[in-house]
């Protein structure tokens, strides 16, 4: 019986001994004040490597809030180059966290993939025009735009005509859908 007091006793006393909460060591990173910690771009489905491939603010840069909106302008206009013609990125949220360090989130909403109902040419004929390299049911990217336009605008050359050709497009946003024309000038 007295060894089993001691026992009891000997617990009781590691017991009270030990801490409340395990305590551990803060970690420190050296961090320099307005330094970007993270970039986050907040949409859904997006074309990721594209959008961080124009940034200017990045991890481990100071924050520079001319920067920022530079690179707002930049993602809206890589969505709008591959179909998203209705894209648009929000004003940046710009977020400071203990020791100054920076974190910054690009609210996105790129909106429906735009495909083309009509493409129509004005001011040429068919025959002046040449055949056109896109067609309806393609997605509307801004590169095959600008290439069949400059295709049109090089045909009209060939055939005696020094026209300028411009590219006017009509959205019609709920259904994704959008109308080419393209007019000889």
């Amino acid at each position: 019986m007295i060894l089993m007091a001691l026992v009891l006793a000997a617990g009781w006393v590691a017991i009270r001994h030990l801490p409340d909460e395990a305590q551990a060591e803060p970690v420190t990173r050296d961090v320099r004040p307005q330094e970007v910690l993270s970039v986050s771009l907040d949409g859904r489905e997006l074309p990721m490597a594209a959008l961080r491939d124009v940034l200017e603010t990045r991890p481990g840069t100071l924050v520079d809030l001319a920067a920022v909106k530079r690179d707002r302008v930049a993602l809206e206009k890589v969505l709008v180059d591959r179909g998203y013609l209705a894209a648009r990125v929000e004003s940046p949220r710009v977020t400071f966290g203990a020791g100054g360090v920076v974190f910054v989130t690009f609210p996105i909403a790129q909106g429906p993939l735009f495909r083309i109902r009509n493409i129509a040419v004005a001011g040429a004929s068919a025959n002046e025009s040449g055949i056109l390299t896109i067609a309806g049911g393609e997605v509307a990217d801004s590169e095959r735009i600008a290439l069949t336009r400059r295709a049109v605008e090089a045909r009209l050359k060939v055939r005696g005509k020094q026209d300028a050709v411009e590219a006017a497009l009509v959205l019609d946003v709920a259904a994704g859908l959008v109308d080419i024309q393209l007019t000889a000038r």
